[in-house]
């Protein structure tokens, strides 16, 4: 799927040559998930390819498109830079990595600035979720420590790039 402009998933009817990029983006995806999850870290090589990668498609799709995703990626990490910011103002520490805002910028550069609302809901609730279950399944309370919220994030945009045009 190469676009959220009204068409059909990319698994359905796309051209071999559209396969590439969204084999690339959910790699890339996969990859800063495994990384995150394991260093509490989303690296630039990762995260500003899939942003050029993200741009360079909707290049190929048009002026709408590219604008849409433009605002998009600015947007996306315009939103959780501002978040990261106020909260080390408010707590006096970082809740935030600004690797987190640039994986949102991927989002943005790939799905557009109208899908961000969905892939923050969607990866906050699952965050909550699952860290809640696992505090519960311990017996303690919610982790006091750093928690990567990069594989909610990416697994959230990946949801919202499959399943987006079908809604």
């Amino acid at each position: 799927y190469l676009g959220l402009s009204g068409s059909l998933p990319c698994l359905a009817i796309c051209s071999p040559a559209a396969l590439l990029p969204g084999a690339i983006f959910s790699f890339g995806l996969a990859w800063a998930s495994m990384v995150d999850f394991d260093r509490f870290i989303l690296p630039d090589v990762i995260t500003l390819g899939l942003i050029a990668v993200g741009l360079g498609v909707a290049l190929n799709e048009g002026m709408l498109a590219t604008q849409e995703r433009v605002i998009g990626a600015v947007a996306g990490y315009g939103a959780l830079a501002l978040l990261a910011t106020l909260y080390q103002r408010l707590r006096g520490r970082s809740g935030l990595g600004m690797g987190d805002a640039k994986l949102l910028a991927v989002g943005g550069a790939w799905l557009g600035w109208t899908a961000l609302p969905a892939v923050l809901l969607i990866a906050s609730l699952c965050c909550l979720v699952l860290v809640g279950a696992q505090a519960a399944l311990r017996g303690s309370r919610m982790p006091s420590g750093p928690i990567p919220f990069g594989p909610y994030l990416a697994g959230a945009i990946w949801v919202v790039f499959l399943f987006a045009p079908l809604v």
